[in-house]
């Protein structure tokens, strides 16, 4: 029992010695090869991690290929396609959405999956609606423009808030003003629309829906 010691120390020394010998062996190897070819170390070390990082990235990118969305970056997720097209935002993801249906839009800290099929859609808003609540973190974010209000809320308080609204959406005075606004925004567009075509002028409708919205 008293050699115990002796001999895991000893084993230390040795692994230790041996260890050191490795180092100095490669450091030689290194000192040799730079010698020989005129490499400078440094640079040397630079050419090794930058073709690490590039073998990296091609390998996450491989990994990405079958993913449905924008193109993904490590580290950026697909911020960097979406900067490239934020002049045409809406219009990018919207050609997605025409050629996946559903796909995915991966950022740094979180994963956010966007939807045009109508079956998924019914199946979230309809068939298993309490599954897909907003959470604390939309709350939070909303609570001080629209509090605990039917747009942010979930649960019980949802419910209640939907059972309050839907006395008034479905009251004669909303009819009725919901007719009137209705009347008078088409009157205005199409006066416009009208006044357009007489003067064979391109009309850009995003414009003139703007203010309704």
């Amino acid at each position: 029992a008293s050699l115990l010691p002796l001999l895991i120390i000893a084993a230390t020394n040795h692994t230790s010695c041996f260890m050191a010998s490795q180092i100095e062996l490669w450091s030689d190897t290194l000192f040799l090869f730079c010698a020989s070819t005129g490499v400078c170390v440094g640079n040397f070390v630079f050419a090794v991690a930058a073709a690490g990082i590039i073998l990296w990235l091609a390998k996450q990118r491989w990994a990405d290929r079958n993913r449905k969305g924008p193109p993904s970056w490590p580290f950026f997720g697909a911020s960097l396609s979406l900067l490239v097209n934020a002049d045409r935002y809406h219009e990018y993801l919207t050609e997605y959405a025409r050629k996946y249906k559903t796909f995915s839009l991966p950022y740094p800290r979180y994963n956010v999956i966007l939807t045009a099929d109508p079956a998924n859609v019914e199946y979230m808003l309809k068939t298993n609606f309490s599954n897909y609540v907003k959470g604390n973190y939309i709350h939070d974010i909303f609570e001080e423009l629209l509090g605990d209000g039917i747009f942010n809320a979930d649960g019980d308080v949802w419910k209640q808030q939907r059972k309050t609204a839907s006395f008034e959406f479905s009251s004669k005075s909303l009819r009725d003003y919901i007719e009137d606004a209705f009347r008078d925004h088409a009157s205005k567009l199409a006066n416009i629309i009208i006044l357009y075509a007489r003067e064979k002028r391109q009309l850009d409708m995003q414009w003139v829906l703007e203010p309704i919205w």
